[in-house]
């Protein structure tokens, strides 16, 4: 059995929109790991990418940071990433960094796919 603050990840594709979903916590003991495979993910295949942070427990600044990147990584390339958030604690340290003003957040799965369906979230404006 791993310890409660292993970070764990796991990619699928729904519809035709790409997921990766990230549980645990996002420290600066995880953060490398984090880091290789949200940038592994953003380098991935074209289409509609979100990062599930519904099961993370919490995210520091190093979790922050490659966040950031990914979403510079994207932007680059004139997409967004998408982020699906439901951990209070989560949601503060994205507002208290005002990332809710660049990244779309949505609570559940379901309202980022379906954001995605409708052509939301997918490109920058």
């Amino acid at each position: 059995m791993s310890p409660p603050d292993d970070l764990r990840t796991l990619k699928s594709v729904v519809g035709n929109a790409h997921v990766l979903h990230v549980s645990g916590v996002v420290d600066y003991v995880t953060a490398p790991r984090f880091t290789t495979e949200v940038m592994d993910f953003v380098q991935g295949p074209p289409g509609p990418l979100l990062v599930d942070l519904t099961e993370t427990t919490y995210v520091d600044s190093a979790g922050i940071s490659t966040l950031v990147k990914a979403h510079e990584t994207l932007a680059e390339r004139g997409q967004r990433l998408t982020l699906i958030v439901s951990t209070p604690v989560v949601l503060r340290v994205l507002s208290i960094f005002t990332l809710d003003a660049i990244f779309a957040i949505y609570h559940t799965l379901d309202d980022g796919l379906a954001a995605v369906d409708a052509g939301f979230s997918v490109t920058l404006p």
